[in-house]
């Protein structure tokens, strides 16, 4: 049986992929040191861009005109913008991304 985290645990940030460490709980999502997934190489430049600017997935999903689930899912290489979406990112990032039709996937590894 899973124990309830203490507040704390649930403000902490997951090293991996930055989501609330509570979030993960009863969602089945394995995270542990030195682990490794893959990313679209797009998803990976988003989110970096995102991060350096200083944006929540909350913050800049409301300024692009989608979901925060639709960035998340971007991000992680689920799913590609249309251009509208890619355009607006690019904007409000400031930032010019590889192409959205890129399929070539980045392995990140955090050791």
């Amino acid at each position: 049986m899973p124990t309830i985290p203490s507040t704390q645990q649930t403000l902490a940030r997951c090293p991996h992929c930055g989501a609330r460490i509570g979030a993960h709980l009863g969602r089945g999502i394995p995270h542990s040191e030195g682990g490794t997934r893959k990313t679209t190489v797009l998803g990976r430049a988003v989110r970096e861009a995102r991060l350096k600017q200083g944006y929540l997935q909350t913050r800049l999903a409301e300024r692009v005109g989608i979901t925060r689930q639709a960035l998340s899912r971007i991000e992680l290489g689920m799913n590609r913008p249309s251009q509208r979406v890619f355009a607006a990112l690019e904007e409000i990032l400031g930032k010019r991304l590889p192409s959205k039709n890129s399929d070539t996937t980045a392995t990140n590894t955090n050791n």
